[in-house]
Formats: structure tokens, C-alpha cells, sequence
């Protein structure tokens, strides 16, 4: 019966579930129909313990805590998860320390049996099933499993979210700011559809299904696999860094229709490029020197955003770019590595660069010592296009196009194009002898595929 705590005007502030014998204030809550078997001790259906205060507001803060907890606790059991979450490690832990054991209390036993005793009874008041099997039907409560899972000192699995914050402290695979947020941003959205599950809980069949609510999403194959991607190798890892024998379900997933959704860049013609760098010479502003800048380079956006100023090398010999890693922007490839001559908008683009700017980026807008915004870049650059009235489907990437077509227009071998636009070169041995092509001779070709 709820007690009335405060009244004031047209206002009472009640608190329910607590309830007064003798000085002592109590707990006492029925438990709802569909939690009921988790509490098979409690045959009248009401939980009661003494909160050991005679104080009425120290009792109703109390009693609201233990209320919260419960209902957190309720809400798992409902889901049907079976995510070891905080609230159900302390009940675990604090389960086997009521009873007067500790964690890997079993092997002080002979064999795998459990010692007679409370922990055994209660184990049996779950079900009559064996151990093991009573575990894997998940027949015990969770906080009860995770009870027996310490006393067995059975190793536990991280859940994917914990899984994915081991892997990036472990590894430093995600160098940069943007791709650790990534990572996080696609186990979320993983954990939204399938649950936050230990990691060697999860079923084929629930991998299946996260393919196939991200298909319902209308995500193109490509970034599907991309997600199974960010999350394959986090589960393959902490599997092993945990010693935990299980396989990995999200492990060669297929995604159905893969690549069959893919749109083709479009590329671009002389007449757009020529437009293109017209209109950045009018502008002459720092997005018209990114536009130029790729214009007559061929580099990735991000490649180009995340330029220094100590990149671009105009007092040599032969002008040029370094194209190398920084902190917050890590190349494709090791062929991304690369010297790209500078010649005709490029060139321009390169020298208002350093007439205009100051300090270590040459891209402030876009680029600073945390991170690379490539995709603001991008957006940016979509929109000034569209503008520009150049057509359907023609982007910055389409820049990129262009310029591999037109070292195909002058008749650029495969490995000096593979080597100025950094794709891979991979494809013979042979290539990977000698020093290469000079400077001299690539710029002299790019030379040709000026446009005027």
C-alpha cells in the first residue's frame, strides 16, 4: 500500500513498496506473472526484505533504488537477453558471496561436480537438468548463470560493444579519431538489431538476420559488407585474446546480391573538367583550390584534404606532392604512398595554397590536428557541381575517373598510371624491382594531359 510522505496544497508525494513493522521499514513488491518462474523461492510471489532504516525518507530512497534495479532486471529477463550487463554481474557476484563461496570455488572439488550445498539447491530449483545443459538452453536467470559461471571460473565473453573497446585499445588498428568512431558507430547499430551479446553467443541465424534488416534499410551491399567487416575481426580477436572456444557467427557471412546494386562512377569529359577549372579560377577560394588541386592529380579526396603545407614541394626541381600518412589521415594502400608532379591547375592550386595559408594544414577548413573531414569536404563539393550544372552522378571521385582515362588517352603504361593515382601494383613481381620511373619522366607525361 503506497505511504503517504509529503502533503502540501493540491500536492502528496507518495512512495510505493515500502511498508512498516514494528520501527523497521520493508520492501515489499509483487512479482509481475512473466518474471515469476526467475523466483522460484518465492511461492507467495512477493519479494520482501528489511531496509533496516526506521526512517520513512530513508526507506522510500531506498525502496526506489531496489525498485529501479528490478525493473531494469525485468526488462532483461523480457528481452530474452543474455547479455551479462553490470547490474547482473553484481547480483552474480554478490549471489555467490551470500552463500559463502568465491569464484573458482569448484576446483577445491573433485571432478566437475558441484559441492552439496545451497548453491547446488538452488541451481536445482532452476531446473533438474544437468549443469551444462540447463546453461546452454539458458534455463537459469541471468544473474544466476553468471553466478555459476564464476564459480566454475568459466571464463566470460566481452559483449560486442566491450568486445569492440578491447579490440581498439589491444590493436590500434583505428589510427585515427574518424575510423575509431566508426568501428563504435557500426557495433551500436549491430547491437541495436541483434542485442549486445557476448560474443560467443551469437547464432548464424541472428547474423543472417542482421544482413537481412540491414538489406530492409535499403543499405547497398557494399556498406553491409562493410559493417561485417568492422565487427569480423573484433570477435575473431577477443575470442583468442580471451580463450574462449567458440566460432565467430558473423565468420564469411554472404550477403545476398552482393555487388550487383554497385552504381558506376561516371567520369568526366574534357569540356566538364575545362569548366570545372574555369570557374575555380574565377572563384580562387580554398574549396576551388581542393577542386583544382584533384583536378589534375587524380588524388582521393581525403588524400587531398588532409595535405600539409610542407607537403606540397614547389622549390624543387620538379614541383610536386608527397602523398604519406599523417595522424588524421592513413592512406588506402601502401601504393597510396607516392610523389605526384604538379602540373596545370594543380600547380596553380598548389601555389595559392601556400601564398594564402599559414600554419600546418593545407586544408584548415577541412583539416586540423584531430581529425580529416573528407565527407564535409565532399558535401561541399557535391553541392558546388550541382551548381555548376555538370549532370547526374558526376562527383569529386569522378575527377579521379577523368584522370586515369586521360593517361589512357596518351598512352601511359599500366604500372606509371597504377603509380600516380596510388592504386595498387601488386599485380607482378616484376614491379616490385628497381626504383621506378624518376620524377622527371612522370611529369613530363603528365605534362601531356594538360588541358587547355
Amino acid at each position: 500500500m503506497p505511504v503517504t510522505l509529503v502533503r502540501f496544497g493540491a500536492f502528496e508525494v507518495i512512495a510505493r513498496y515500502i511498508l512498516k513493522k514494528s520501527n523497521t521499514w520493508y520492501f515489499r513488491r509483487r512479482i509481475p506473472d512473466d518474471v515469476r518462474r526467475y523466483y522460484p523461492q518465492r511461492t507467495n510471489g512477493m519479494i520482501v526484505q528489511s531496509l533496516k532504516t526506521a526512517s520513512e525518507a530513508e526507506a522510500a530512497t531506498a525502496a526506489h533504488k531496489i525498485a529501479l534495479e528490478q525493473d531494469r532486471q525485468w526488462e532483461v529477463w523480457r528481452s530474452g537477453s543474455r547479455s551479462t550487463t553490470d547490474e547482473i554481474r553484481r547480483a552474480g557476484e554478490g549471489l555467490l558471496q551470500k552463500i559463502g563461496l568465491q569464484p573458482g570455488d569448484s576446483r577445491r572439488a573433485t571432478g566437475y561436480e558441484l559441492p552439496v550445498g545451497e548453491f547446488e539447491d538452488l541451481l536445482a530449483s532452476y531446473s533438474d537438468r544437468p549443469y551444462r545443459e540447463s546453461l546452454q538452453k539458458g534455463l537459469y536467470p541471468p544473474h544466476v548463470e553468471h553466478a555459476a559461471r564464476l564459480y566454475f571460473d568459466e571464463r566470460q565473453a566481452p559483449t560486442l560493444l566491450e568486445a569492440v573497446e578491447q579490440y581498439q585499445k589491444l590493436t590500434g588498428v583505428d589510427r585515427t579519431e574518424n575510423a575509431r568512431r566508426a568501428r563504435i558507430r557500426t557495433a551500436q547499430e549491430v547491437a541495436a538489431i541483434v542485442g549486445d551479446l557476448p560474443i560467443d553467443q551469437y547464432t548464424r541465424k541472428q547474423a543472417n538476420e542482421l544482413v537481412e534488416a540491414l538489406l530492409a534499410k535499403e543499405l547497398s551491399t557494399s556498406t553491409i559488407r562493410r559493417y561485417l567487416n568492422y565487427i569480423t575481426p573484433v570477435i575473431n580477436t577477443m575470442l583468442i585474446e580471451n580463450e574462449i572456444t567458440a566460432s565467430n557467427a558473423f565468420k564469411n557471412l554472404r550477403v545476398p546480391g552482393f555487388g550487383k546494386d554497385v552504381v558506376r562512377r561516371k567520369s568526366m569529359d574534357q569540356s566538364d573538367i575545362r569548366r570545372i577549372q574555369s570557374a575555380c579560377y574565377t572563384a580562387d577560394d580554398d574549396m576551388r583550390w581542393l577542386i583544382a588541386l584533384v583536378s589534375d592529380t587524380g588524388l582521393r579526396l581525403a588524400e587531398a584534404v588532409g595535405l600539409h603545407r610542407a607537403h606540397i614541394r614547389l622549390d624543387d626541381d620538379v614541383p610536386h606532392l608527397e602523398i604519406i600518412e599523417t595522424p588524421t589521415r592513413p592512406l588506402k594502400t601502401p601504393s597510396s604512398n607516392r610523389t605526384v608532379p604538379l602540373v596545370g591547375a594543380a600547380l596553380w592550386a598548389a601555389r595559392r595554397i601556400t601564398e594564402e595559408t599559414t600554419g600546418e594544414h593545407a586544408f584548415p577548413r577541412y583539416s586540423n590536428a584531430k581529425e580529416c573531414k573528407a565527407t564535409s569536404a565532399s558535401n561541399a563539393c557535391s553541392a558546388y557541381f550541382r551548381r555548376l550544372e555538370l549532370g547526374p552522378g558526376k562527383t569529386m571521385h569522378s575527377l579521379r575517373h577523368a584522370f586515369r582515362d586521360r593517361l589512357r588517352e596518351v598512352g601511359a603504361e599500366e604500372e606509371v598510371a597504377d603509380r600516380l593515382g596510388g592504386w595498387s601494383q601488386n599485380k607482378t613481381v616484376g614491379r616490385g624491382y628497381g626504383q621506378g620511373h624518376s620524377i622527371g619522366f612522370l611529369h613530363n607525361l603528365m605534362l601531356r594531359i594538360v588541358i587547355d
